[in-house]
């Protein structure tokens, strides 16, 4: 569901996964971060931001996702045209992606 989500995006853009410098996920709980990872092949480093905000305040719903996204933006120094990618989770089956750009 997530990389259904991500792929066109990227696509459409002209980009690959590999393109994308941080990646700004919903932290719905260990499994789910696990699950992103395994599924879009990043790696541990590329989660960092999620798993610390996971670490420190657990999951706060859909509000979440922008906590990591201000965890990337004072501790992962963006440079200017850097891409990034905000995978947020909805109810039952909803994934949602935005892309980024420093």
């Amino acid at each position: 569901m997530i990389a259904n989500a991500v792929d066109p995006l990227l696509r459409r853009n002209c980009l690959c996964r590999c393109d994308i410098r941080f990646w700004v996920a919903h932290p719905g709980g260990p499994k789910v971060i696990d699950n992103v990872q395994e599924q879009m092949g990043l790696t541990e480093a590329q989660l960092q931001f999620s798993r610390n905000v996971m670490r420190n305040y657990g999951n706060m719903s859909s509000p979440t996702v922008m906590y990591v996204l201000d965890e990337v933006v004072r501790a992962g120094d963006p440079q200017p045209g850097d891409w990034g990618v905000m995978i947020a989770l909805g109810p039952g089956m909803a994934a949602e992606a935005a892309l980024l750009r420093w």
